[in-house]
């Protein structure tokens, strides 16, 4: 009788190598792929790509919703920025468990490495993430799997524990020593992390949180954040202007439904408009147009066109002061995030001992 796993799979080192290890005991494998907030094509169709090297079956399945739910309410808090990692972390497993019990897989196996994560993969928040989602014995860390309790399938003997490995640390060197020896390539260097955990873009979420009438992000939102400069003009209006001409072609997919700035003969950046757009707040959102054009300063007012919902209007505006320009530009703000975290902590709380 053939045994099956479902592994969490990224691409990245650790997934590759816990990949090998199992195959390395004839287990079937069903690489499991979690998109958080819709996936570049160029994302999926490489993994996809790297699964097929592989010789493994391949498995997508989207958690939009619930972890862009959970961004705005983590049970289990943020990490340095925006980065709910706990309630990430769980979402994916939740993900795996079910995708284990529709195929009859006997187990769940993740890249995960002791003491490489400071918020997720200590020991305490790796035993509670497999007790809570209901992995308890059935969820294997291959790379550090000797300094952990036997799982369900190493005590059956589905699993030889000897052929596991112990690594721990944020170190990489046994990692890359491991693939070298075993032949493994194409997996993708290790990144600088997850984005939320980067505080430009931590930012745009931190200001989505205090101004925003929505519930939560929706993918759109959490794609733009990606690009152009970003601008508080008023509780309703902020801009986005883009930084060169890949930018701005990017911004341009995303003119749909938000107001657009047009300096017409004047070389300058694409600017968005998100909200309401009227009076003082326009010309403000204006002048900050012209000071990224390529229009020397001081040249008195210019006639600025705006666009949206499919009509135009202009403003006279001048060039902004650069303290003005500083003042409104959105920037990490880590007093506004602890002000967040003490104002929700009874609410994460509550939400842990309703739903687990």
């Amino acid at each position: 009788m053939g045994y099956k796993a479902v592994g969490l799979f990224s691409g990245g080192l650790d997934s590759y190598i816990a990949v090998k290890l199992i195959q390395e005991q004839s287990i079937e494998i069903t690489a499991l792929v979690i998109d958080l907030w819709s996936h570049e094509r160029t994302v999926k169709n490489r993994l996809s790509e790297d699964v097929k090297k592989l010789g493994i079956e391949y498995r997508y399945e989207e958690i939009t919703s619930v972890f862009l739910e959970r961004l705005m309410e983590p049970w289990w808090g943020y990490g340095t920025a925006v980065n709910p990692c706990i309630d990430c972390k769980f979402l994916m497993m939740v993900k795996a468990k079910e995708v284990m019990e529709e195929i009859g897989a006997e187990f769940v196996f993740t890249g995960e490495v002791l003491g490489q994560r400071p918020m997720t993969q200590n020991k305490q928040v790796m035993n509670m993430l497999e007790k809570k989602t209901g992995l308890e014995g059935r969820l294997l860390r291959p790379l550090s799997a000797k300094l952990l309790k036997p799982t369900e399938a190493e005590k059956a003997g589905i699993i030889d524990r000897n052929k596991l490995l112990d690594i721990q640390g944020r170190g990489r060197n046994r990692q890359f020593e491991f693939a070298k020896s075993n032949n493994i390539t194409g997996y993708h260097p290790p990144g600088g992390g997850c984005i939320l955990t980067y505080r430009e873009y931590a930012a745009k979420v931190l200001d989505f949180i205090n101004y925003s009438d929505k519930a939560q992000p929706d993918p759109e939102d959490m794609e733009i954040y990606k690009y152009g400069r970003h601008f508080r003009i008023s509780r309703d209006l902020k801009i986005i202007v883009g930084k060169d001409d890949e930018d701005n072609s990017i911004l341009e997919e995303f003119s749909e439904g938000r107001g657009v700035i047009d300096l017409r003969k004047v070389p300058g950046p694409l600017v968005l408009l998100e909200g309401a757009a009227q009076g003082e707040n326009l010309e403000t959102a204006a002048s900050i147009a012209l000071r990224y054009s390529k229009i020397k300063k001081d040249i008195g007012t210019l006639v600025v066109y705006i666009s949206s919902d499919g009509k135009e209007s202009s403003v006279a505006t001048r060039d902004i002061k650069d303290d003005e320009l500083e003042r409104l530009r959105i920037k990490f703000d880590r007093n506004k995030l602890e002000e967040i975290r003490r104002k929700t902590l009874n609410k994460q709380r509550m939400l842990r001992k309703k739903y687990l």
